[in-house]
């Protein structure tokens, strides 16, 4: 077992021997701030408010009348609600439900346009099926999502799944941050 030790302690002292510089420290005191420069431009692809919110029908999200929690039998549906940041052409939105062991439950996905010569529909960008596109109103530049969670009559309610979801939303394709996320408890 001493063996072993010293031959571990050796490996960390070389490996840290062979991480540090030789080098003597840089005198460069690295890049300089303009303070008059114009303020990085702000990143389209996140929303003013990133966090999802959840009702338990339409009526409770257009009032703001959030919860966290909720029954399972006794909801038909959840209303994730959320900000997108609107843009010309028709957007893709892609919310995915992660259980509570960390595993995709379900996707939810949904075409949006404010532009009024925007097409009825377009191809979902996966799968080879035409997606609705939903007209929406921007305010100030932001597109309220307002997304119907199945829970009455799905595999939620069937298999009694409980505890806590997680809930993540992005806009188009090819982004690695979610552009909203929020979590939502299932209780018996």
């Amino acid at each position: 077992m001493r063996c072993r030790s010293w031959l571990y302690v050796s490996v960390l002292v070389l490996a840290a021997g062979a991480c540090s510089s030789s080098s003597p420290p840089s005198s460069d005191p690295g890049p300089t701030v303009d303070e008059d420069a114009p303020a990085p431009a702000i990143d389209a692809n996140v929303a003013d408010d990133p966090a999802i919110q959840f009702a338990v029908d339409e009526a409770a999200a257009d009032s703001e009348s959030f919860a966290d929690t909720f029954g399972l039998l006794g909801q038909r549906d959840l209303i994730a609600v959320f900000d997108v940041p609107d843009h010309a052409g028709v957007q893709i939105v892609r919310m995915d439900l992660i259980n509570p062991q960390g595993a995709l439950h379900q996707t939810i996905w949904r075409a949006i346009s404010s532009d009024e010569d925007a097409p009825e529909k377009v191809m979902h960008p996966e799968y080879d099926q035409p997606l609705t596109v939903i007209p929406v109103v921007p305010t100030d530049g932001q597109v309220r999502m307002h997304i119907a969670i199945p829970i009455a009559g799905t595999v939620f309610t069937r298999f009694r799944l409980t505890g806590t979801f997680t809930a993540k939303a992005w806009v188009g394709m090819g982004h690695d941050a979610p552009l909203a996320t929020g979590q939502f408890t299932m209780t018996r």
